[in-house]
């Protein structure tokens, strides 16, 4: 008797709860008109080219680019794991010096994703985010970061003004080494991206003294 009862409460329970998730719309941070300016239009096959003032070339090929629409953001097991759904943009690129691929990410989510999740069905103030990941070159453990929030600067280029800047540093004037599995030793060198909130990647510098910059 005591066994039926357990699993009568038990089958009441999980009906509230299925009958909770039902009836309450989850939340759901998707890309505005306003994030689809920065989201950025390379397209599969577009070529990045880039120049140092001494000449020699270097680009970048996007590989993919993948919308994500209505991913879901979960913890945990079972039917109390799903907290929110977000947009999410991927572009894939890969370098034509180091045949290694990194990405541009762009997610759209709660700006505290702690207290977002106290009530997956309450939408929290949410932000635009973007990180250029798997950077090979880049001279930092940390990915580099793209803060819309921050301060812009106008940059002319080869006779084209780019007014939308931002101007990503990695903090760190050390070179790193790091030894491949091939015997190579990969060279991390370059401490500051150019990033057009519209354009995308414009130029960067490195510790040996080259200003790599787009040229058309």
């Amino acid at each position: 008797m005591k066994k039926l009862i357990f699993i009568s409460t038990i089958i009441v329970f999980a009906s509230f709860i299925f009958s909770c998730n039902k009836n309450k719309e989850e939340a759901y941070y998707q890309f505005t008109q306003l994030d689809d300016q920065k989201l950025l239009t390379y397209t599969e096959g577009q070529v990045l080219n880039f120049k140092n003032q001494i000449d020699d070339e270097w680009s970048f090929t996007i590989a993919a680019v993948h919308l994500n629409l209505k991913t879901p953001y979960t913890k945990g097991m079972g039917i109390l794991s799903q907290y929110f759904y977000y947009d999410e943009k991927i572009i894939a690129l890969v370098d034509s010096k180091m045949d290694k691929f990194f990405n541009i990410i762009f997610r759209k989510l709660p700006i505290n994703i702690e207290l977002a999740k106290e009530n997956v069905y309450k939408k929290y103030p949410s932000s635009l985010y973007a990180t250029i990941q798997y950077m090979q070159f880049w001279n930092s453990l940390e990915d580099a970061t793209i803060d819309f929030e921050q301060p812009k600067i106008e940059m002319t280029i080869n006779g084209k003004t780019f007014s939308n800047v931002f101007v990503l540093a990695s903090g760190s004037n050390s070179i790193i080494e790091n030894p491949q599995p091939n015997g190579e030793i990969l060279i991390r060198d370059v401490n500051v991206i150019y990033y057009d909130e519209i354009e995308g990647i414009i130029g960067f510098d490195d510790l040996n003294g080259n200003e790599w910059r787009i040229i058309e």
